[in-house]
């Protein structure tokens, strides 16, 4: 696939409308979904994909179609609730999912909402992955991967999630404060590592 491909849904920052209208339709957030969970297969690990959110009204609606599509080709899903983008770019690599979802507009009007995809370091996805997706969603290619029943995903509420996100925020700025005295102590890197302890105690 070549870089000057067209994508779509996709813009610079994913895939953004007015919600309840296309594309901000369960309908598409469902078919990402299932895109979603084929893409980032992992070998024989179980897969997790984790989905966060701002507190627009149609991030229910959006969350719950993308875990459903997730979940309908054999990943698991971690609802992770509202916080900032960052946080769930974060928790995305904290807690060794294959891939995280934003869904925000930002700084867009209320009616509208968006789907912000990263990879498993919680970066955002390059155009041409974002490209492999689209073309995906439609293909029936999912509909011949898809699990026997007793494989389907489950969706699990991470209660905790906020709060470690929250503290990412905090240990982010010691660390920069230490850094500026001469300390070259990650604090981020000792979180990452209390997040992975805290999913395999939850057994995520």
């Amino acid at each position: 696939m070549t870089s000057s491909a067209k994508r779509h849904l996709f813009g610079t920052d994913g895939i953004r409308g007015v919600a309840n209208r296309y594309p901000m339709t369960s309908e598409v957030a469902l078919a990402l979904g299932r895109a979603l969970a084929f893409t980032f297969r992992n070998g024989h690990r179980h897969r997790k994909i984790l989905i966060g959110k701002d507190t627009r009204l149609s991030g229910y609606m959006i969350e719950m179609a993308l875990a459903s599509g997730i979940s309908s080709m054999g990943a698991d899903v971690l609802l992770v609730g509202p916080m900032p983008t960052a946080g769930v770019a974060f928790l995305t690599h904290g807690m060794r999912a294959e891939a995280g979802v934003m869904i925000s507009a930002s700084h867009n009007p209320f009616p509208d909402n968006g789907i912000k995809i990263f990879d498993h370091e919680g970066f955002k996805l390059p155009d041409e992955k974002e490209q492999e997706l689209e073309m995906l969603m439609n293909s029936p290619k999912l509909e011949t991967a898809q699990p026997p029943p007793d494989k389907i995903g489950k969706a699990f509420r991470v209660e905790e999630a906020t709060k470690l996100a929250r503290l990412s925020d905090e240990l982010l700025d010691v660390s920069r404060l230490q850094q500026g005295r001469g300390e070259m102590r990650l604090a981020e890197i000792d979180l990452a590592e209390v997040v992975r302890e805290v999913a395999e105690r939850m057994r995520l």
